[in-house]
């Protein structure tokens, strides 16, 4: 399987567009788990995104799924 390129399950590709998808996860807040507040701003955000984009939210959003149970 090339980069960028996805198999459905019917046997067919499918072009996967990473940079729209997430551009509309953002936009809509689609399967959103957590809101950030910064400077007075509250913005929708995906753990599983800021954890794979940094270490330091990766330990915080760890530490508060533990506190959470």
């Amino acid at each position: 399987m090339s980069a960028g390129i996805m198999v459905a399950a019917a046997g067919q590709e499918i072009k996967s567009d990473c940079k729209h998808f997430y551009a509309e996860l953002l936009k809509t807040g689609m399967f959103s788990d957590l809101t950030l507040e910064v400077a007075g701003e509250k913005l929708k955000g995906h753990s599983i995104v800021l954890a794979a984009k940094s270490p330091e939210f990766a330990r915080r959003i760890a530490e508060a799924k533990e506190v959470s149970k």
